[in-house]
């Protein structure tokens, strides 16, 4: 377990956390599934962005969970990244 997998947990206790946690479960594994594609496939956020048509600093704020993001740009997102929409969304059962 990293370090902010110990944070997580430990603000888990706070109930407010808890239910905002779980209510962005799905934009934090998307966050995460992009950031972790990108890199598989050694492509830097601007490469990535200007194949999507977005600004690079958008790439950045997906990858925070910061972005809204469609389903028209998880379908973009999923075909550049070589990958699909489900896998994007999907979590990972190691992390929080």
């Amino acid at each position: 377990m990293d370090d902010l997998d110990k944070l997580i947990l430990e603000n888990m206790k706070d109930p407010t956390f808890r239910r905002l946690w779980f209510e962005q479960a799905e934009t934090h594994a998307i966050a995460h599934n992009v950031f972790k594609k990108r890199d598989q496939l050694n492509m830097t956020e601007e490469e990535l962005a200007k194949k999507v048509n977005l600004p690079a600093t958008a790439i950045g704020d997906i990858e925070f969970g910061e972005y809204e993001i469609t389903e028209e740009l998880l379908q973009q997102l999923a075909e550049v990244l070589n990958t699909t929409v489900p896998d994007l969304k999907k979590r990972d059962p190691r992390r929080l």
